[in-house]
């Protein structure tokens, strides 16, 4: 493969695919979904997949407050920036014909966004509300409403949402051994600064050269499309790995639990 420039997103999804010998791919290959460039064709196992990396520049909860500025949001505005990668990153993939497509969300500077697995799966499927009887409220259940990005059937037959060709939402994780650093490097040399912000360059340079190299593993989210290409099982799935899908009928949660 040619050198290029990376970001840091993509730099740390490749991390996990050199960790775990995803070593046949191609970067932005011109002839995969012209005139698009989706980001990796990855063949493995008598298999392609393509991936799509999202990065997050946001300010995430902070967006668009006033400098020194406390505030609560509401659902839809705290999942807009995930279920906006989402989207973009769906659109890349939107084409591709006859293999599993992937949006890969990675949030490498750490913003304030909410990428917990709930959260997540609130950003594909819709608001997150429970109902139940006021008498007996552990009858109740979780249900998916509103604001959706992905395809989806309800439990009356209807269908909502879009991009039903998309296979699976996978997020990537960071060991806490690099925040750790950087929290211990914070503490030896916050005296020197104004503010943690005044320091950010520094870090970064820091970092480059005394971090410890960090540990990546995958979120995996399959899509509840029957339109898709669905990932293999052993695609994505490795030590420190979690995957979410179908555990029975109408119920969505983590694969493998007892």
């Amino acid at each position: 493969m040619a050198s290029r420039h990376m970001n840091k997103g993509e730099s740390l999804f490749e991390q996990y695919l050199a960790r775990w010998g995803y070593i046949d791919y191609d970067y932005e290959r011109d002839d995969l979904n012209p005139p698009k460039k989706p980001d990796y064709l990855i063949r493995t196992g008598g298999r392609e997949v393509v991936a799509e990396v999202e990065s997050f520049q946001t300010k995430g909860l902070f967006e668009g407050l006033p400098p020194e500025t406390i505030a609560s949001q509401s659902l839809k505005q705290a999942l807009k920036p995930i279920r906006g990668a989402i989207t973009h990153g769906a659109e890349q993939l939107k084409g591709i014909d006859g293999r599993p497509l992937v949006v890969v969300l990675v949030n490498p500077e750490a913003r304030p966004l909410p990428l917990d697995p709930a959260h997540l799966i609130s950003a594909m499927y819709g608001d997150l509300e429970f109902t139940g009887p006021a008498d007996q409220p552990l009858s109740g259940k979780w249900h998916v409403e509103r604001n959706g990005r992905l395809y989806r059937v309800n439990e009356q037959g209807v269908a909502h949402g879009n991009h039903e060709y998309i296979s699976a939402i996978a997020v990537v994780r960071v060991a806490e051994s690099v925040r750790a650093w950087a929290d211990a490097w914070w503490d030896e040399h916050s005296a020197l600064y104004e503010s943690p912000a005044a320091a950010i360059a520094d870090i970064r340079a820091a970092e480059a050269i005394e971090a410890p190299k960090p540990t990546v593993t995958l979120d995996v989210f399959e899509t509840l499309s029957e339109h898709c290409v669905r990932l293999p099982a052993s695609v994505f799935a490795h030590e420190g790995d979690r995957r979410w899908g179908v555990v029975a009928p109408g119920q969505y949660g983590l694969l493998g639990e007892p």
